[in-house]
């Protein structure tokens, strides 16, 4: 893993290099290092990298606190002074550490905190954002936790959206109103016309015994199932960025593969409602 990610790193350095500088450079690299000229999926513009301080403020919680559970306070009020103020008052609050806090200069402060990342991810250590390949969904990885849970459950609208057609009964139509906040039922009204494609299996509307939790957590998980087509072609780097904003108990489910059998189209269809599920999401949150 460690040798494909260095790999990745130096043929998207190379890319970037103007024709002529390239071959120059191209003719040190020995026969054992495999460099693949027509692979042309790096974007022309990279986005500026997270800083591990950014990182760490959407990485979600539940993703370091068992571990920072487990160190001594004087080492907690240490590493929790290399936090922004908003994730350090969040996390000192949950795990009992008051203020004072510590203030470093910038290199130590680095330094620090690739020491915590370490700490936290020995096994998972991602490559920077702009190394990563190119994909329709890159921008998913640089917005926040509220966004993409708000996502999950519009893609699962879709759902709802086509089995609605087939609801008759007059109370399920009133429960599905109280159950679905005002924006939700204005987006399943928007997407109603939408050639559903993509079939995960009827919800059972028509024999819902309105109960409004049960189905909340049920068009949550088909809105997963839907983002995870999305993702199925993406890199493992891409997707730790995406999984990381979610807590862990979700990221494990949005991290099994589909069961649908993901062809071209399907694919494509996905892309698309995650697409116009995602500006439904940025009307409700700018």
């Amino acid at each position: 893993m460690m040798i494909q990610k260095n790999l990745t790193v130096l043929h998207t350095l190379l890319k970037r290099l103007p024709p002529a500088k390239r071959e120059s450079y191209l003719k040190f690299l020995p026969e054992s290092i495999p460099y693949q000229t027509g692979n042309d999926d790096i974007r022309d513009t990279s986005p500026s990298d997270l800083s591990l301080q950014e990182l760490f403020e959407k990485i979600d919680d539940s993703w370091y606190l068992d571990k920072l559970s487990t160190f001594s306070k004087s080492d907690l009020k240490f590493f929790l002074s290399l936090f922004s103020p908003k994730k350090r008052e969040i996390l000192s609050e949950k795990l009992g550490i008051p203020p004072p806090f510590y203030s470093f200069s910038k290199n130590f402060e680095l330094y620090s905190l690739n020491i915590l990342f370490k700490e936290l991810f020995p096994n998972d250590h991602p490559l920077p954002l702009s190394y990563i390949s190119n994909t329709p969904l890159f921008f998913l990885c640089e917005k926040g936790s509220e966004k993409l849970h708000k996502l999950a459950f519009y893609l699962g609208l879709f759902d709802i959206s086509m089995e609605l057609k087939s609801v008759l009964k007059g109370s399920i139509l009133k429960q599905l109103q109280i159950t679905l906040f005002p924006d939700e039922i204005t987006f399943c009204r928007e997407i109603s016309e939408f050639r559903h494609i993509i079939s995960l299996g009827p919800l059972g509307l028509a024999h819902w015994n309105e109960d409004s939790d049960s189905l909340r957590k049920i068009i949550f998980e088909r809105g997963l199932y839907r983002l995870s087509i999305g993702l199925s072609n993406s890199s493992s780097d891409f997707i730790w960025y995406i999984l990381h904003l979610f807590n862990k108990d979700v990221a494990k489910r949005l991290e099994k593969q589909p069961k649908l059998e993901i062809d071209t189209k399907i694919f494509e269809i996905a892309l698309n409602q995650i697409e116009i599920a995602w500006k439904g999401v940025c009307t409700v949150l700018n």
